[in-house]
């Protein structure tokens, strides 16, 4: 992930600050890792 943060832009960095330190205030979301894992169900019409 270093390389990641590294070659983030200031702006992208102050974002991904803001997101992490949210994150970390919360209670719910407390001991969830850097992976989820997303089930997404494709709507056909």
């Amino acid at each position: 992930m270093r390389e990641w943060l590294e070659e983030l832009s200031e702006e992208g960095y102050q974002a991904f600050l803001k997101w992490h330190f949210l994150t970390c205030e919360r209670l719910d979301q407390q001991g969830y890792s850097s992976y989820l894992l997303y089930i997404c169900k494709k709507n056909r019409y």
